[in-house]
């Protein structure tokens, strides 16, 4: 622990004269010059070596020989109360010394009674290190080595079987994984074997009965009973999912959102450097855990010889479907939003997709305000009408934009 006296100090109201003039601390073994001024011993001597040989204060020459100790003036300093250091938490790794008022030591003592050093040898409030790892367990007070001992992953345990030595922590792993003469069931208890032996025995264990082959054969035959019950299980698992989702879509079970894409600017220039692997795609979209979608845009493609934005709806799903979507590419102005809609066949590949275009003349003319802040936001409904059979149309919902999609790029 890191202290100085001063730390330490239990009295009140010290007068001044007791403190060094050079070092500021309370004076430790007082000595005095000529005309009585007193200094640390250390600090008189170091002024004498190394800067002056006169008294710092009054300025008379002195020497180390003419220097007086001042018994009185050091048995009123050494009858100072001060605090045991052991009353005070561990400060290694802070130089901030705070009282331990549960479980610090709780004597005060003088000076003279510290320096001589008896207490603190006898105090069963010292910090102390564990024995067994002084680095990992850390410290603690010595009236706490009975508990910690109880604790210590490091306290050294003998295993009841074999007799060795292991550290309490890799005891437990000792009987399970190692020791020869724990008792321990056949491998193939499974299979109805109940015997116990020591572990070392096992190797003789397993020649007996044919190496075991009847009760092997039984974990297998197990085996294949539990696979076809699961399989079972899983099949329908599997077939109340389907049906589950069926319900969902033929109550109109539909997706509305928007695609907010900001930076269009970059996006668009990177685009164009290559058109087939830059295509801006949105966040995944899903109708149900297993029915997802996505969409992405082509920034220019031509259509009939028209310059267009490509909204393509991709279908990330192995089912044949039949989906009913729109798209809105939304204006400053809502009045002048432009909105299309299409119903579309999608095969059972997955990434079979449909596109809605819109002309470019329209959405790239910055006086028509599609594009505000360098962000372009389409709104966007996806319907399942029917997957496999095409059924019955369903009626729209109203619409209700909360789920939003942002595509930025990263910076």
């Amino acid at each position: 622990m890191k202290y100085t006296i001063d730390d330490l100090i239990f009295s009140k109201d010290i007068d001044e004269d007791l403190y060094c003039h050079l070092c500021c601390n309370l004076m430790n073994e007082s000595v005095s010059c000529q005309a009585g001024h007193n200094l640390c011993k250390d600090c008189f001597h170091k002024q004498i070596e190394t800067v002056k040989p006169e008294c710092p204060i009054c300025c008379i020459p002195v020497t180390t020989s003419t220097l007086c100790k001042n018994i009185y003036l050091q048995k009123h300093i050494n009858n100072l109360k001060v605090y045991c250091p052991n009353s005070f938490f561990n400060n290694e790794n802070d130089n901030k010394l705070i009282i331990d008022e549960k479980n610090g030591c709780k004597e005060i003592l003088t000076i003279e009674q510290l320096k001589n050093g008896k207490h603190l040898k006898e105090c069963n409030f010292t910090f102390v290190s564990c024995k067994y790892n002084n680095v990992k367990c850390g410290k603690f007070r010595k009236n706490e080595i009975e508990n910690h001992q109880d604790q210590c992953n490091y306290y050294p345990t003998k295993c009841n079987y074999c007799k060795n030595d292991f550290d309490r922590m890799n005891l437990s792993e000792h009987l399970l994984m190692d020791c020869p003469l724990v008792m321990i069931p056949c491998r193939y208890k499974e299979g109805g074997c109940n015997e116990t032996f020591p572990r070392n025995q096992l190797s003789n264990h397993l020649t007996l009965e044919d190496n075991h082959q009847r009760y092997i054969s039984n974990i297998i035959n197990g085996h294949r009973i539990q696979l076809k019950s699961t399989s079972k299980q899983l099949k329908q698992l599997r077939t109340s999912c389907e049906e589950l989702e069926t319900k969902l879509i033929n109550n109109d079970y539909s997706f509305n959102g928007r695609w907010i894409i900001k930076q269009f600017s970059a996006h668009f220039d990177l685009f164009k450097e290559n058109p087939f692997t830059n295509l801006i795609i949105s966040p995944p979209i899903f109708l149900t855990p297993t029915k997802e979608f996505s969409l992405s845009l082509s920034a220019d493609t031509v259509v009939n010889s028209v310059n267009c934005i490509s909204i393509i709806l991709s279908k990330q799903f192995q089912s044949s479907s039949t989906i009913k979507f729109s798209f809105e590419i939304t204006n400053q102005s809502q009045t002048k939003s432009i909105k299309k809609e299409e119903k579309k066949k999608f095969t059972h590949l997955i990434g079979s997709s449909h596109s809605i275009e819109f002309p470019t003349s329209e959405i790239y003319n910055i006086h028509n305000k599609f594009i505000v802040n360098d962000q372009l936001i389409i709104k966007f409904n996806i319907k399942i009408l029917s997957i496999q059979d095409e059924q019955q149309e369903i009626e729209e919902s109203e619409e209700n934009f909360n789920n939003t999609l942002i595509t930025e790029l990263e910076e």
